[in-house]
């Protein structure tokens, strides 16, 4: 019994410091400033700057690398993909670090929503200082600030569901 409590106990544990980690970086995150010079490539491959792209009151951008976790990755851009179909009107935007823009498509193509623009940073280039290296859901104004910030985790599925279903209720989205 004692060590089934004790499992418990760690479990718990590792549960709270996810859960911590996801929410020290939301704080260290909302109201910082993007990098809105930051140099990015549509889906054309043309070059364009962000200042050009984030014109709306309220801009909602996933933001991902090619290193983080792909299961993660996936997941989150479901939701997003998701939320975007049934928000026409608003802007959607993804904002990935990716190798090429043949990567982008192989994975994402055939079931990216038409409410959904993505642009690519080619290098590692960070969109705002200290950004974490973390898939994330980013709420921007027309200047750049962010608004709000999620960072899902991939281990906590009703985590995840909470922060999405916040999210959601928070900006009257579907």
């Amino acid at each position: 019994m004692e060590n089934e409590n004790t499992y418990t106990t760690k479990k718990n544990l590792e549960i709270q410091k996810l859960i911590l980690a996801s929410i020290n970086n939301t704080f260290n995150t909302n109201a910082l400033f993007l990098n809105t010079n930051l140099e990015l490539i549509d889906i054309n491959q043309n070059a364009c700057k962000l200042f050009e792209i984030i014109k709306s009151k309220r801009n909602f951008i996933l933001r991902y690398s090619n290193q983080n976790c792909q299961i993660c990755v996936d997941k989150t851009f479901k939701v997003f993909n998701s939320i975007a179909s049934n928000n026409l009107g608003k802007d959607f935007l993804i904002i990935a670090s990716i190798k090429s823009i043949k990567d982008f498509y192989q994975n994402k193509k055939s079931n990216i929503s038409q409410n959904l623009k993505p642009y690519f940073i080619k290098n590692e280039k960070g969109l705002f200082l200290n950004e974490p290296n973390r898939v994330s859901i980013l709420i921007v104004d027309s200047k750049g600030r962010i608004e709000n910030s999620i960072f899902p985790e991939k281990s906590l599925k009703w985590y995840n569901d909470f922060l999405f279903n916040s999210f959601k209720n928070k900006y009257y989205l579907n």
